[in-house]
């Protein structure tokens, strides 16, 4: 939203508000594994919607027991602790609800993090680490949290959805250790696309998205 100006929606009884969410599955390598792209909004679902639904449906017609999908990662993250060196800042925030999920990766992070919220009574609370690494021989209390944080995210990814930002700006082993900020919760491939709306309405134009996926599907070469 653009402005805090709102209106009504006409509806009748029985009606209600669906956001499209559009996705390709593409089965050229289905005897590795099919290629999931799909699209992400504010609105819309997530790929965790959609594969609960398949799951469901799957188990409702016996065509499946289970399911999962993987990132199509531009570099492990398991990679990230082999190029961080010296920390300059970590950034952590996480909603109060999912605090005592943060437990189950760092102790000391969910210590922090349960004393902000319980003595401030915030919605989010967020921890914002800086080091003076140009003074310093090593960072080694905030690379243990990156690592500890790291390792639990290979064991549990489904805790990554409990944070709302997880982010390390370090020094890069692969970039002549110049500074570097990773994402720790983004694992897979992400592109930014620019679709067409139809006429007077927030509404995506099928043809288009499914269009612009594709050419960024072949675009980075997901395919070979």
């Amino acid at each position: 939203m653009l402005t805090d100006a709102a209106r009504g929606i006409d509806t009748v009884e029985g009606e209600g508000i669906m956001e499209t969410s559009h996705f390709i599955i593409n089965y050229v390598h289905a005897r590795k594994r099919p290629l999931l792209a799909f699209e992400f909004n504010v609105q819309g679902g997530r790929i965790g919607d959609l594969l609960n639904y398949i799951i469901k449906v799957g188990n409702d017609h016996d065509l499946i027991r289970d399911g999962r999908y993987i990132p199509i990662g531009r570099g492990s993250v398991e990679s990230i602790l082999e190029r961080i060196r010296r920390c300059s800042e970590i950034e952590i925030k996480v909603h109060k609800d999912d605090i005592h999920r943060v437990k189950q990766l760092d102790e000391d992070t969910f210590a922090a993090l349960d004393k902000l919220a319980t003595s401030f009574q915030s919605e989010y609370v967020a921890v914002d680490l800086k080091y003076d690494y140009r003074q310093r021989d090593d960072t080694r209390e905030g690379n243990n949290i990156v690592e500890r944080i790291v390792n639990g995210l290979l064991g549990r990814p489904d805790l990554a959805s409990a944070f709302k930002k997880l982010t390390v700006t370090a020094e890069d082993s692969e970039r002549g250790n110049l500074l570097d900020t990773f994402d720790l919760l983004v694992d897979k491939q992400k592109s930014k696309l620019k679709v067409q709306l139809v006429e007077g309405h927030a509404v995506v134009v099928s043809d288009d998205i499914f269009h612009q996926i594709e050419k960024e599907i072949i675009k980075k070469r997901l395919l070979d």
